[in-house]
């Protein structure tokens, strides 16, 4: 029985053409085959706050997109579906944030461990953010609030000044305390020294700009542990720039009509966060 050729290399990708830049070993290529897959699995565990980041981002464009609105006029029927379009964003943005960090969690212990400095650094963060700010403990029981008690009531105002139109987006404080027990003490007190409306829109704003800082700091020791495969990567795309096309590491099985490819490309987007490297992608 005739054996089928199997080749491995570095090649570039431009349609139709595939140009070799160099042979692989067999070892070499499982090898890159592997940075390839950590790396992308790295990026994907990134994604769950980059959904954070864009349910943000959509929250303060409706907001806005809704004080510019507001030099046209804007009725009652209009402004009750701006507080339930707004209220939809923020419980996006509360359910996001709480996936993030219920993921993260698991995810730093079962890879480094409970003793780890990576699992307790997301620890002293995370307690430290709590312990310290209102909008970061509040908004996190909040959502829970609106797990078991829907959405808190509230109302939706507007102010027009010299310097321009603003929005705000209020909670009742006692309707809060009145249907929730699981506020905590610490809260509880807070909530009883807030007047009797307050805007939760500044409150979103703090704790997106902690979580910020806090997902920096987890990715900042995360990276150490990707640094040879960025590194090694890295080097195979500088090699790959002598010839026209896509980098990629290529399996070749077989040969002219009943050729088969493997084809692995590289994760740029974290190759460029851990080694600082910006490439074209093309």
């Amino acid at each position: 029985m005739k054996t089928e050729t199997i080749t491995y290399s570095l090649s570039t990708f431009e349609k139709p053409d595939l140009w070799m830049v160099r042979e692989f070993s067999e070892e070499e290529f499982r090898k890159y085959s592997n940075y390839i897959t950590s790396l992308m699995r790295l990026e994907s565990n990134e994604n769950l706050y980059k959904i954070v980041d864009l349910n943000y981002f959509d929250f303060k464009a409706k907001i806005s997109k809704t004080v510019k609105s507001l030099d046209n006029g804007v009725n009652s029927n209009e402004f009750e579906n701006l507080y339930l379009d707004i209220n939809r964003h923020i419980l996006n943005i509360l359910s996001s944030i709480r996936t993030y960090l219920d993921h993260t969690e698991t995810r730093i212990k079962r890879e480094y461990g409970s003793n780890s400095e990576e699992f307790l650094n997301f620890k002293t963060q995370t307690s430290k953010a709590y312990d310290e700010n209102f909008s970061y403990r509040f908004l996190y029981k909040l959502r829970n609030y609106a797990q078991h008690c829907g959405l808190p009531a509230g109302s939706l105002s507007t102010t027009a000044s010299q310097t321009g139109n603003s929005l705000k987006l209020c909670l009742v404080k006692n309707e809060l305390l009145l249907n929730y027990d699981s506020w905590g003490v610490i809260i509880k007190q807070e909530l009883n020294n807030k007047e009797d409306l307050f805007d939760i829109i500044p409150l979103i704003d703090q704790k997106f700009e902690i979580l910020k800082e806090i997902n920096k700091n987890i990715n900042n020791l995360t990276y150490k542990h990707y640094q040879q495969e960025a590194q090694e990567l890295m080097n195979l795309l500088w090699e790959s720039k002598s010839k026209n096309g896509t980098p990629c590491i290529v399996e070749t099985v077989g040969a002219n009509e009943k050729l088969k490819l493997n084809i692995r490309w590289f994760p740029y987007k974290p190759i460029s966060k851990i080694t600082g490297v910006q490439f074209e992608i093309i």
